[in-house]
């Protein structure tokens, strides 16, 4: 079995299942908007440990993340899948955004609020972007995966089910 680390805690996982399946079942921070369906660039995650027993990026996350942040071990929840029975960590960009606005309102000891705003300001530019970049990637594959794949209840209400779960666990700091 795999053991995978999703913001420095352990979940549950199997070998097939995407990084941002075994999140969203763990309840774990890693933000999701379009469902899983690698559109809108949320589920970005840096594999901190582990790469090798992930999947290799496809065509999709070649266009939709730059070669910089990809070098830095920088990939998409929705399409990572863990293909080895190894460690894999990860921190999602949602979770490393939480923890640098944290430290903007109560600084690391020798750190000045404005030493850590500027920290949040670099790696919020990095990741607008980024996402500018990837908007070729949303007119490529955005209207053929909602084609495919419209929308169903079923879909909506899991998503809802795991968002909620989500920022329940952000918010209050409950398991799920």
């Amino acid at each position: 079995m795999p053991v995978l680390w999703i913001n420095e805690e352990r979940v549950e996982a199997k070998l097939g299942d995407s990084l941002l399946d075994t999140a969203r079942q763990a309840g774990s921070h890693v933000w999701f908007v379009c469902d899983g369906r690698g559109l809108c660039l949320t589920c970005e995650c840096q594999v901190l440990i582990g790469a090798g027993h992930l999947n290799p990026p496809g065509e999709l996350e070649e266009s939709a993340i730059s070669a910089s942040r990809r070098q830095a071990g920088y990939r998409l929840a929705c399409q990572a899948r863990l293909t080895g029975n190894g460690d894999v960590s990860i921190m999602s960009r949602a979770e490393s955004l939480r923890r640098q606005a944290v430290g903007v309102l109560a600084p690391a000891e020798g750190a000045t609020r404005l030493q850590s705003a500027g920290g949040l300001f670099r790696c919020s530019a990095e990741i607008a972007a980024d996402m500018i970049g990837g908007l070729p990637h949303l007119a490529r594959y955005g209207l053929r995966q909602v084609t495919e794949a419209p929308p169903t209840i079923g879909r909506i209400a899991g998503y809802a089910r795991d968002s909620f779960r989500v920022m329940r666990r952000v918010f209050q700091g409950s398991r799920p």
